[in-house]
């Protein structure tokens, strides 16, 4: 059945009322202001003085009308209308579907939670989406169990895979690609053929940590090399001679992991990840909402 429009209604007090009526009147006056300080900044230095004060007249009610209308329903009827309630619960099922991917290796109750925020801190450093990195935490714990890797192991590798991923400057469909090749080839503890085709062509800074892990790790592998081998026929050699395990791969990734540090350090913040930062922080917040009335409400509609 389809949904009609859905309609919020706020109300609010007869001060809050004023409070918002005299905000929209010096948010204009500010615009305005700010329009005829723009064109004479440089010769008129009393614009700049008179924005000045607008801008305080404004920030006072802003201050007002906080105090007065700072009640949950108001904040939400005002985050719904602006976001959509659509988008608040496509963020509250986002939460949950990482939660119980997560439950699945991580178990529930006080350590699930450790590793929601683990996982949670991780993204918004890296700026990368929450369900990014949860899909590859959750991968590399399903198809390396037998390495028996603690938890601050299978941090360190989400974070130095995904540093060297974002280094590639690989595209979301590339780095899903790359990360199902990755957990692949960990699982089948054979790095060759199509899964290291795949990283080959679409995360070359990934393929270089290997081979710079493997340089300290693997004598055969350093002889090669240094015989004039380049690093990329070096590891299609060992591939193919099943020689690239994944016990070998891991070792040699986290020996990467102050040098991909330091590279993703001198990435500047972007705009896109900057957003990327606030969706995260939406999905968790949206993760703590009540929802399911609405579910039992829209299960209700379809009967």
């Amino acid at each position: 059945m389809a949904l009609g429009p859905i309609s919020i209604t706020v109300r609010l007090d007869d001060e809050t009322q004023a409070g918002l009526r005299q905000l929209n009147a010096n948010m204009g006056k500010l615009e305005t202001t700010t329009k005829q300080t723009t064109v004479a900044a440089v010769e008129q230095a009393t614009g700049l003085h008179k924005l000045q004060s607008m801008w305080s007249a404004t920030t006072f009610q802003l201050q007002k009308f906080a105090r007065v209308a700072v009640s949950l329903q108001v904040v939400m009827a005002t985050v719904m209308t602006v976001l959509g309630i659509k988008a608040i619960l496509d963020a509250a099922d986002a939460w949950t579907l990482l939660s119980a991917r997560l439950g699945l290796v991580s178990g529930s109750g006080a350590a699930l939670a450790a590793t929601q925020a683990q996982l949670f801190r991780l993204a918004q450093e890296l700026r990368t989406p929450l369900d990014s990195i949860t899909t590859l935490y959750t991968r590399l714990a399903i198809n390396t169990e037998n390495l028996n890797l603690s938890q601050s192991q299978l941090i360190s590798v989400t974070r130095a895979v995904s540093q060297a991923m974002t280094i590639s400057g690989s595209t979301a469909q590339e780095t899903s690609a790359g990360v199902i090749q990755l957990t692949q080839a960990l699982a089948s503890n054979r790095f060759a053929g199509d899964e290291l085709r795949t990283l080959l062509e679409s995360q070359p800074r990934l393929l270089k940590a290997f081979g710079e892990g493997l340089m300290g790790l693997s004598p055969e592998f350093k002889k090669m090399v240094d015989g004039g081998m380049t690093v990329t026929g070096a590891l299609r050699k060992m591939g193919e001679q099943g020689k690239l395990t994944s016990d070998l791969l891991i070792a040699a990734i986290l020996s990467q992991m102050d040098v991909l540090n330091a590279e993703f350090k001198r990435f500047p913040v972007t705009v896109e990840g900057a957003w990327t930062q606030v969706t995260n922080t939406l999905t968790r917040l949206a993760g703590s909402f009540d929802v399911q009335p609405v579910i039992q409400s829209l299960q209700e509609l379809r009967r």
